[in-house]
């Protein structure tokens, strides 16, 4: 990636870095994954734990519930098991069958 000129944005005062994406990516989606969960490759964590921080995403990102089938195929991806995921569900207060939510039906603070 290279920074070019700055731009002008229609509702914004400054102007604003412009990025120029050159060439591939060294990054996987995984990494991208991994990143948006917290962690990267370097740390390495249990696969409990990336369970943990990755249903707590999810819920977060859908307002507080998530289908589980949802929540399973995410974890398929990152090569969680469904036991795995099912007792990061227990282990950060969530519940539910078809739809997994937080118990007391608000985000935790």
């Amino acid at each position: 990636m290279r920074l070019g000129d700055s731009v002008s944005v229609e509702g914004v005062e400054h102007p604003q870095p412009r990025a120029e994406i050159v060439g591939a990516s060294q990054h996987t989606d995984s990494d991208v994954l991994l990143a948006n969960l917290g962690t990267t490759r370097d740390k390495p964590q249990s696969q409990k734990e990336i369970a943990e921080k990755l249903l707590y995403r999810l819920l977060e990102d859908g307002g507080g519930e998530i289908a589980a089938d949802v929540a399973y195929n995410a974890a398929e991806v990152e090569g969680i098991s469904p036991a795995t995921m099912r007792r990061a569900k227990v282990d950060i207060g969530a519940e539910g069958r078809g739809v997994w939510r937080f118990c007391s039906g608000a985000l935790p603070v």
